[in-house]
């Protein structure tokens, strides 16, 4: 595949897309490149004419996406039937091999075929077009914005390989930790590979989380003193990208606890996504909350372990209650910028 393919790729689908669409398409071309970039150079000429053949056929009725089905002998499940705005990942995949036989590469097939939904087990280039469709630079709705945050503000280019993966998965997860409610609250289908592909990024797939990996085979923390049982808790906010992480003894200043741990989320999702996360996780080394509040809030969520409490904000309730001020940190305390 050469550039000049592409630009002439570039030139053929702009003939078939409305303006809008085609801005969309770049947009996703370019990020795709700059993903590329980050974790497989050599598919970037692969992500991009994906990129650009992602929508190919998004601008197709209803009708006319059945009929591409029914020209293919493709039935179409109950869940996938109920939701339409899934379709054209599909047909494109389909008409791809038919309109444009020189890029029908089965890999680049794969990342169209599931850009809309994801699914179990996704390949990396699968993550990286699902992923570069959302977060492109002209995307200005609040969840790919939020998202477009979440993955570079902790400036991936800085990290190792391994954990750049486990940051493209924690986004993934993050996007359908966002996505997945929505659509419920709306009574709206839910395309079971959308499910499918949370559940693998929640329990760990092919770009594995290793973070965590011999977790459970770790002491109990049952009898962990407050500083140890604080730094365990830094480890799991650090691990699923909590932001400005700050672990602050109280002792004399508090009558409630001893140790604070206080951490920034990109989004409420993530706040109740990062409290859950350190439950879950502590709970498999033996401790259990006294309680939890903030169930029912967006901005901010509480797990009190009696020696340690655990707070984690959204960025405007952080900077609104401000207890890194009130508890003003003594010299040594941590408090990074992921």
């Amino acid at each position: 595949m050469t550039e000049e393919k592409l630009i002439a790729l570039r030139a053929d689908v702009a003939k078939q897309l409305s303006p809008y669409r085609m801005k969309h398409t770049l947009g996703v071309e370019e990020m795709a490149a700059r993903l590329a970039a980050l974790y497989c150079p050599e598919k970037e000429m692969l992500l991009r004419a994906a990129a650009l053949l992602h929508d190919v056929t998004k601008e197709l009725t209803d009708a006319e996406q059945l009929r591409v089905f029914a020209d293919h002998g493709v039935t179409l499940r109950p869940d996938e039937q109920a939701s339409p705005n899934v379709w054209h990942g599909m047909t494109a995949a389909l008409i791809i091999p038919i309109r444009y036989p020189e890029f029908a590469d089965a890999e680049l097939l794969s990342a169209v075929r599931w850009h809309t939904t994801g699914r179990g087990g996704m390949t990396l280039c699968e993550a990286l077009l699902y992923l570069a469709d959302i977060i492109e630079e002209g995307r200005d709705f609040a969840d790919c914005i939020t998202l477009r945050y979440a993955f570079f503000d902790p400036v991936p280019e800085k990290m190792d390989t391994k954990a750049r993966l486990r940051h493209l998965r924690d986004v993934l997860r993050l996007s359908y930790e966002n996505l997945i409610p929505k659509l419920q609250a709306r009574g709206g289908a839910i395309c079971l590979d959308s499910l499918a592909a949370y559940e693998d990024l929640t329990k760990g797939n092919k770009m594995e989380d290793v973070t965590f990996e011999n977790w459970e085979t770790l002491a109990s923390l049952a009898d962990a003193s407050p500083e140890e049982l604080a730094e365990a808790i830094r480890f799991v906010l650090d691990a699923k990208r909590g932001r400005d992480i700050a672990v602050i003894p109280v002792v004399g200043r508090s009558d409630i606890t001893d140790c604070l741990v206080l951490a920034s989320a990109t989004s409420s999702t993530h706040v109740r996504a990062l409290a859950g996360e350190v439950e879950y996780r502590l709970g498999q080394r033996g401790v259990q909350p006294l309680h939890t509040d903030g169930g029912d809030k967006r901005d901010w969520m509480v797990v009190d372990y009696g020696t340690v409490m655990v707070h984690v904000f959204d960025r405007e309730a952080r900077e609104f209650y401000h207890l890194d001020k009130l508890y003003a940190a003594p010299a040594g305390t941590d408090d990074k910028e992921d």
